[in-house]
């Protein structure tokens, strides 16, 4: 008898096992994807040129959508070749130095007393901030006005300025317009003599009275025109943000927001009507059964007229669906807060497209999704991107992807694994018990 049931219970433990394995291995072959595994579906603007590389700038919309550090999005083309590998990357770069184009005069017309300098960009520039002219003159005053155009039909005046030199006098001269950033293909540049009032200029420099006084007009021999781009900081960063309004404060010792952003953060702007005040923040992230986990310790926001203010938080997080933003009251009155601005280091993603003229889709929503690893990689990285000549593309907006099939994820195929688990342990003991008993009961009547 004791035999039969050890057999019995060994048939069970094996059918046991094989339902589970089962289980499991639904779950294995995540790399198995297709477009029907996707929640969200965007396209791509553009018809692809094989082997170019593009960027997209990964939107608001797209970050809260997608799963943390976007580990749940792939990019399928239009004919169905599968998928396009991708990486992720933050737009930060290093600093520019200087640039310097040299003009390109296309007319120079004289009306008058003045002088008008017609000058064309070379292609591909990057945008100016400053006309530089070049000239051996000496002891001058001019006064310029620069335009800009996109068509030499329509100008725009950009700044008016002077050059001048007092070299006679002392070492002192100005030959160098600067502008806003502009990008115009066509410049115009428009020199003149002072009118009565301007004629006649008085610049201190260590106790002399500098002065440019002539009768006649003084004509300047320009031997060429120089546009400079500006230079940039040692870090260049480009941040996104979001501002929140309309969320509700519970206020009791503290005043406690919760905002349900889905987004990463590298810094939280508090936009604080009260004319003065100094508190301490902290901020918590939900994490597993949305319980919320403190991501920092207290931080301080501060203003008061006359003094420093600092309105923000700054620090690191990853995305988080909902944040629990407390601020210390002591015994003050709660801040009057109407907006709260979310900024985070703008996130684009680079493909190389792989075919000619087809489209790419972006897909995302898939808690089953691994994190891809292609070669790409190994050629574009933080530190390369910004050195090699990409083309831009644009995310169009997302929306529910008509293909999708819903599946189970590895969490629900867990949570199934393990109510099959109990349910056959119960049974299993049940059965046990209940043979041991009947065994027990016929000893008894032998």
């Amino acid at each position: 008898m004791k035999s039969q049931i050890k057999s019995q219970i060994k048939k069970l433990l094996i059918i046991f096992a094989a339902i589970i394995t089962a289980f499991l291995n639904m779950g294995q072959d995540v790399s198995a994807v297709s477009e029907k595994d996707f929640q969200y579906i965007a396209p791509i603007a553009g018809t692809l040129k094989k082997g170019t590389l593009y960027r997209v700038h990964l939107t608001t919309e797209i970050l809260q959508r997608c799963a943390q550090n976007c580990k749940d999005l792939l990019l399928f083309d239009s004919v169905g070749n599968g998928e396009v590998p991708y990486i992720i990357l933050n737009d930060i770069s290093p600093g520019q130095p200087v640039e310097s184009y040299t003009l390109k005069i296309t007319d120079y017309s004289v009306k008058g007393t003045s002088v008008e300098i017609t000058m064309k960009m070379p292609d591909a520039a990057k945008p100016i901030t400053a006309i530089k002219v070049s000239t051996e003159a000496r002891d001058f005053q001019k006064n310029a006005v620069l335009y800009g155009s996109t068509d030499q039909k329509h100008w725009q005046v950009l700044t008016e300025d002077s050059l001048y030199d007092f070299s006679s006098q002392v070492d002192l001269r100005k030959t160098s317009i600067h502008i806003k950033r502009a990008d115009f293909p066509y410049y115009r540049l428009k020199l003149s003599e002072p009118n009565e009032q301007q004629k006649k200029i008085n610049l201190t420099y260590e106790g002399l009275n500098l002065t440019v006084n002539e009768d006649t007009v003084k004509k300047l021999k320009i031997n060429s025109v120089t546009a400079l781009t500006t230079t940039t900081p040692d870090i260049s960063t480009v941040y996104d943000n979001i501002t929140f309004t309309g969320f509700k404060a519970q206020t009791t010792k503290n005043t406690v927001i919760i905002i349900e952003a889905a987004l990463p953060f590298n810094r939280i702007y508090f936009n604080v009507t009260n004319p003065y005040y100094n508190r301490r923040v902290m901020v918590s992230g939900s994490g597993a059964e949305n319980q919320f986990i403190p991501l920092i310790g207290y931080l301080n926001i501060y203003a008061y007229p006359a003094y420093q203010t600092k309105n923000f938080i700054e620090f690191k997080s990853e995305k988080h669906q909902h944040y629990r933003i407390e601020i210390e009251n002591r015994n003050s009155p709660p801040l009057d807060i109407k907006d709260i601005t979310f900024q985070w280091v703008r996130k684009s993603l680079f493909f190389v497209a792989l075919n000619d003229g087809v489209h790419v889709n972006m897909y995302i929503g898939n808690p089953s999704a691994v994190k891809p690893e292609y070669d790409l990689s190994s050629f574009i990285s933080q530190e390369s991107w910004y050195k090699i000549q990409y083309e831009t593309l644009k995310a169009g907006t997302l929306s529910p992807n008509p293909a999708f099939v819903q599946s189970l994820n590895n969490q629900q195929i867990g949570k199934t694994a393990l109510r099959i688990v109990v349910i056959l342990l119960v049974v299993l003991a049940g059965y046990w018990i209940y043979r041991l008993t009947t065994a027990h009961g016929k000893s008894k009547i032998d």
